[in-house]
């Protein structure tokens, strides 16, 4: 995981999210839960995140967004709960709402 150090401005540099892996389980239920990610990495490699990483990943500061490819805005992807079982899963926050990350 990240072991990036803060440059002087302060602010570590996010993981850009270029693929999100959903549960099949859960699909077949007719909703999506987000069971990894894999990322492009601040240094410019390349990482596959479970869920339980990425969450514990997030707790201890790190960003992971989706977007902002040609110039759209980029949005940070955080845990959650599933608002059909309440399992965690990851989404992104939209205008104060959250939408599924799937």
């Amino acid at each position: 995981m990240a072991t990036d150090v803060a440059p002087p401005g302060g602010t570590i540099p996010p993981y850009e999210v270029r693929r999100v892996e959903t549960d099949p389980a859960a699909a077949a239920s007719g909703h999506h839960h987000v069971s990894g990610v894999d990322t492009v990495d601040p240094d410019g490699g390349e990482t596959h995140w479970t869920l339980v990483q990425v969450v514990a990943a997030v707790r201890d500061g790190e960003r992971f967004v989706m977007g902002g490819a040609q110039g759209g805005q980029a949005e940070d992807l955080e845990p959650s709960a599933c608002p059909r079982c309440r399992l965690v899963t990851l989404s992104v926050p939209a205008g104060g709402r959250e939408r599924s990350a799937s």
